[in-house]
């Protein structure tokens, strides 16, 4: 499948001019965004500056007291006992204040490794090209709110990246799975996030050992973290998954699966929607675990964005499809594929640009249904596109990073 142009010679007239204007707005929704979000990160002492960030520190706490997390008094809490043990040493020996600034100077190295990362997996070559290559992580709105939250996804991409780069060639390697089975154990600290990509590691030239690696690591912090608790292991993951179906049922997020059947009332289908979408995506991987490696890491990261409760600073999930697009624009010989790959960056990138009160209902309905609903409509389309990709070019590589 590949989008309906009626005139591919317009949109390669235009394209150009297109994509430089759209790199000014990108340009100036980076900067703006980002400095006012550290700035929030930092100095806000409101409800909202690094509201995630205070959660997690409060909780960090909380879990390593030997107290409950889980009691309705405590708050969401919704992340299994391993993550607790594995944010420990950033912020379970600092003040708040003290885990602000650490946490910023963290954030300031994942925006430089990812920047990093996508410029060489998407085989920009002029400086232009970097440029925007840079802009299509940088600009996304929700990449500036992760930063403002305090939020684990900045995280988890330099690790995921950097996993992903070390299973791309062919050859067995024991000693680099295990690197990559460590970077995927750190990205387990968010598993509604991980879990997706597990897929790829597990049936991509044979670097199961890497998996392998990831579930023993984990298996390992989740025993040492749930021994601080008074409660038993299946106690506390039965509680927490409660907490977190209570949870969503009241707040799904937005533009994923639990929100759509939040809204048509079916929010019992939640975790059966979700395992079928996760096997389904497993399933695709293994049939198609031969093609573009950033192609298969371009459909998971749509799928593991819209698979389950996320919030907007999630969003920057995107970038790794934006990515995967870029590549088959730049490999593909047939002009609308080519063609339908650029406007869907160009349309990804315009509509990421997305403040989040615009996602929020309590402005009104009708325009974030229309943001949502947008939101969700390129998304789908950039997944189709992708998934016919892969399927039309199974063991192909569009560009060599």
């Amino acid at each position: 499948m590949s989008l309906n142009l009626n005139n591919e010679e317009w949109w390669e007239r235009h394209r150009v001019v297109i994509f430089r204007i759209l790199a000014v707005l990108m340009a100036g929704m980076a900067t703006f965004k980002i400095g006012d979000e550290f700035r929030r990160l930092l100095l806000d002492h409101g409800f909202t500056g690094a509201i995630d960030l205070r959660n997690m520190h409060r909780w960090i706490g909380i879990w390593f007291s030997g107290q409950s997390l889980f009691e309705s008094s405590r708050g969401a809490a919704l992340y299994p006992p391993a993550t607790y043990l594995m944010l420990w040493p950033l912020l379970g020996w600092t003040s708040f204040q003290e885990a602000r600034w650490l946490w910023a100077i963290l954030s300031v190295v994942a925006l430089i490794v990812v920047s990093f990362f996508v410029v060489r997996i998407s085989g920009a070559k002029t400086p232009a090209e970097k440029i925007f290559a840079v802009l299509l992580f940088l600009s996304i709105n929700g990449t500036g709110v992760a930063i403002g939250n305090g939020q684990l996804i900045l995280l988890i991409l330099p690790a995921l990246l950097g996993a992903v780069l070390l299973i791309e060639r062919n050859d067995e390697n024991v000693s680099r799975d295990v690197i990559a089975g460590g970077l995927m154990a750190w990205i387990l600290v968010k598993p509604s996030v991980a879990l997706p990509f597990i897929w790829i590691f597990l049936f991509r030239n044979k670097h199961w050992r890497a998996v392998v690696m990831a579930v023993v690591i984990y298996t390992v912090l989740t025993f040492a973290s749930a021994a601080v608790q008074k409660d038993d292991l299946p106690v506390l993951l039965q509680a927490m998954f409660h907490r977190a179906t209570v949870a969503t049922t009241s707040f799904p997020g937005t533009r994923n699966l639990h929100a759509v059947l939040t809204t048509f009332g079916r929010p019992e289908w939640m975790t059966f929607s979700s395992v079928v979408v996760f096997f389904g995506l497993g399933l695709w991987i293994f049939f198609h675990r031969r093609a573009d490696l950033w192609v298969l890491t371009g459909v998971a990261a749509l799928v593991a964005r819209m698979w389950t409760y996320h919030r907007v600073y999630d969003d920057a999930l995107i970038m790794l499809a934006e990515v995967a697009l870029w590549r088959i624009a730049r490999a593909s010989a047939a002009p609308k594929e080519r063609a339908a790959a650029e406007i869907l960056i160009a349309s990804n990138a315009l509509v990421m640009l997305c403040l989040a009160r615009l996602l929020d209902y309590n402005y009104g309905w009708w325009l974030p249904w229309l943001c949502i609903s947008i939101h969700t409509l390129v998304w789908l389309l950039t997944l189709a596109v992708l998934i016919n990709y892969a399927h039309r070019n199974p063991v192909s590589s569009p560009v060599q990073a």
